[in-house]
């Protein structure tokens, strides 16, 4: 992908308000604004959000995706026209320390989401899924509609054949009229896809969740409660997962790390 493939005029000047940045008071972490909300408060923000008919994406920051917006100008701006940036990995704890900037604690996507669902449930919200396999996204449908039966979901399409036909797919999401759209097809190409047709469609909240449908449909195992309680979820992925992964933190966390000082001396220069 290139440094900025995007043609962001239609998103960004927008007029009624959509896409128009964090809705919350946010913490610069290394040029992205990740929002000071506690955990108890994001889910009625969400709702809130919802309800007030707000247009526009939920992300969940780590540190691979401040690595890769530090060099993005795109992502960078995705990020910030966000209505709300979470802080997600151990990595942006780590990197806000080093920055010299304090953040709430990390929420942890994949035990979070059944709070999300359950709120989906209880509010008759409406949700499509999109990424996965074909397989993998009927397992996922299944399991939520057995833990949630009264949640309606509207439909899935795959990651990988299904968007060869790009118009297919938006079809297919506003002929079902979801409130909500899961974008699993991994970073940064979810995001790009948020940040190319959201605007096209009518679903209110856009939610880029990486490898969530692979776990929701228990195709892929989740961390031990011990190792995500402590941070070092990474490492057990890094013995899981060593050829996807290990680019990612073998380089990118000494990386996250170095470019935080840097950030944080720039940053005291600039009040010097």
């Amino acid at each position: 992908m290139g440094e900025n493939p995007i043609n962001t005029s239609s998103v960004l000047n927008k007029k009624d308000g959509h896409n128009s940045g964090p809705g919350y008071e946010t913490a610069d972490v290394l040029g992205v604004p990740v929002a000071l909300i506690a955990q108890t408060e994001i889910i009625h923000f969400i709702q809130k959000s919802i309800e007030e008919n707000k247009k526009g994406w939920i992300t969940g920051i780590n540190g691979h995706a401040l690595n890769l917006a530090y060099k993005s100008v795109w992502l960078k701006d995705f990020y910030h026209h966000a209505i709300l940036n979470c802080s997600e990995g151990m990595g942006v704890v780590i990197a806000a320390f080093l920055s010299g900037v304090d953040i709430p604690r990390r929420i942890i996507w994949h035990r979070w989401i059944y709070v999300l669902l359950d709120m989906f449930e209880k509010n008759d919200y409406s949700l499509f899924l999109l990424g996965g396999t074909d397989e993998v996204g009927t397992k996922a449908v299944e399991r939520i509609h057995t833990l949630y039966p009264k949640l309606r979901i509207t439909g899935h399409r795959n990651g990988y054949d299904d968007m060869t036909h790009p118009d297919d797919v938006l079809e297919a999401i506003e002929r079902t009229k979801p409130d909500v759209v899961f974008v699993a097809l991994g970073m940064p190409k979810q995001e790009e896809w948020i940040y190319r047709n959201s605007d096209k469609l009518d679903a209110k909240l856009f939610f880029p969740v990486g490898a969530l449908i692979d776990y929701l449909s228990e195709v892929k195992k989740r961390c031990p409660r011990w190792m995500t309680s402590m941070g070092i979820e990474w490492i057990y992925r890094l013995f899981t997962e060593p050829r996807k992964v290990r680019r990612r933190y073998l380089l990118g966390n000494p990386l996250l790390i170095w470019r935080s000082l840097v950030y944080f001396v720039k940053r005291m220069r600039k009040k010097i």
